[in-house]
């Protein structure tokens, strides 16, 4: 497997094959599936083969015509996706830089605004802001769905985007949104501590866990395409309900007393 996925690298050429694979495939999928296993050498931890592919894609990302197909705003996502499962928050915010400022539309905009989003959220959060407008400043409505059918029922017939993150990314855009939710209680908890930062929080708690039901509860959600995405669900669901449990006892402990 590595040596087939390896061997991509080496035969690819940009000026060669790129424009022709996009007009036939409707995207540069060499890229897309380099991009894809550099989650792989993630979790197996080769972290030095990891950072190799990196270093390959943005490379090739410098070339790339990003009005040819949405291959270029796709794979700068997934880059900084998997930069933040590092921890190296500078490069993530460097990947996806520029994603959420494009004036015009492409099919992965909305997955890459919320990369955007996340990975500048992530990076606050490491650096200890305590400028609370830099963590907490755009959630792209994310608890919106608090007050929608999804908050209860779960929508079998959500629209290709969906389906295509989950496939082609390490994670879904449900789960990104969840992490969103994740970085807003993490922030809220280095403001001061009262019984309405504590509903804000549980809030945000609510929300990221319908967020992840929504892809969790899918059709198809444990096929071989979507077990990475299904997995990080999976852990995200985990440390949501471990700060719900705190969340409530804390609150529970205060109107007790």
């Amino acid at each position: 497997w590595r040596k087939w996925m390896e061997s991509v690298k080496d035969i690819y050429d940009h000026d060669a094959y790129s424009l022709d694979i996009v007009r036939m495939y409707g995207l540069d999928w060499p890229i897309v599936c380099v991009s894809s296993m550099i989650g792989v050498y993630i979790c197996r931890g080769e972290i030095d083969a990891a950072y190799k592919s990196f270093s390959f894609i943005e490379t090739q990302l410098e070339k790339m015509d990003e009005f040819a197909s949405s291959t270029k705003a796709l794979v700068k996502g997934s880059l900084a996706s998997y930069y933040c499962l590092l921890y190296d928050f500078e490069s993530a915010v460097k990947a996806a830089d520029g994603l959420s400022d494009v004036s015009y539309p492409y099919f992965y905009k909305p997955v890459g605004i919320m990369h955007d989003i996340r990975a500048r959220k992530e990076k606050a959060l490491h650096l200890s802001s305590t400028d609370v407008s830099v963590i907490s400043d755009n959630d792209q409505g994310i608890l919106s769905i608090l007050a929608s059918d999804e908050l209860t029922k779960i929508n079998h017939n959500r629209g290709m985007l969906y389906q295509s993150v989950e496939t082609q990314g390490d994670r879904g855009f449900e789960s990104q949104k969840a992490d969103v939710c994740l970085s807003e209680i993490k922030s809220i908890q280095r403001q001061a501590v009262t019984l309405e930062s504590k509903k804000r929080q549980l809030e945000y708690c609510q929300a990221g866990l319908a967020h992840l039901e929504q892809s969790l509860k899918q059709k198809g959600a444990k096929n071989h395409d979507r077990c990475t995405s299904y997995s990080a669900c999976l852990l995200q669901k985990a440390e949501l309900l471990f700060w719900h449990k705190n969340i409530f006892e804390e609150m529970s402990e205060e109107m007790d007393g």
